[in-house]
Formats: C-alpha cells, structure tokens, sequence
C-alpha cells in the first residue's frame, strides 16, 4: 500500500515499546475487542456526536473515499482483500468516480445480468 508522507510521518511518530512490534496494544498484549468497544469506540462515537455504528463501516467509509478519490478498483479489490473485482464492483460500484452519473444504471444493470446468470452486455444480443 502506499502512503502519503503525512501518512507515513503519522504512523513514525507513534510510540512503540521495545517489547512489542505491536502499534495498538496495552502493555504489549493485542487489544481486546472488548475493551476497545468499551473505552475506545463508544466514546469516541459520544465525543463525536455521532450515532452507534460498528466499527465495520470504517470498511465502507475507506472504500468510498478511496473511489471518490480515483482509486482504481482493481486496487481497492485487492486492499480489502477480496477475491476478485465482482464482489468490490457489486458492493461499492456505484461509487467509482470515473463512471459519473451513469454509476447507478452500470451497477443496476450489471446485477440484473449476475442475477439471469449472463455476463453479456445490455444491448448485446
């Protein structure tokens, strides 16, 4: 994956201990579902104003800006880990900046042809 400097320069200035390689932990042990949900999570959703979510959507929200930003898909296919490029193109499809307004009807069309098992274009025949 590549980073922006700023990226990079965040993720350098993290403290890290010399008994882990781990960036997020407690005292060297890996952070615990519970306890993040608990006293990371919740409140940082609180502080933010922002109603319950799980942390899942961070996936969704990385996705979008990653498309709005021009990010091919092929490219975010493979960053979310996804086996192929259909299941990212049925899923966020309709946010891929390049495709504009005709997005939604692509993306419409394209699951009506996986759903009558053809992979054949509209006006095809």
């Amino acid at each position: 994956m590549h980073l922006t400097k700023r990226g990079v320069d965040a993720i350098r200035s993290l403290p890290r201990t010399l008994t882990t390689r781990r960036v997020f932990h407690i005292d060297g042990r890996p952070i615990r579902w519970p306890y993040f949900w608990r006293e990371t999570w919740r409140p940082a959703l609180e502080a933010a104003g922002l109603d319950y979510r799980t942390p899942y959507n961070l996936r969704h929200s990385y996705a979008l800006h990653c498309l709005h930003s021009g990010v091919p898909i092929a490219t975010l296919a493979r960053q979310m880990g996804h086996a192929d490029v259909n299941r990212t193109f049925a899923t966020y499809g309709g946010w891929v900046r390049e495709m504009g307004a005709d997005a939604a009807f692509m993306r419409k069309m394209w699951l009506e042809n996986q759903a009558q098992g053809t992979n054949r274009a509209p006006d095809e025949s």
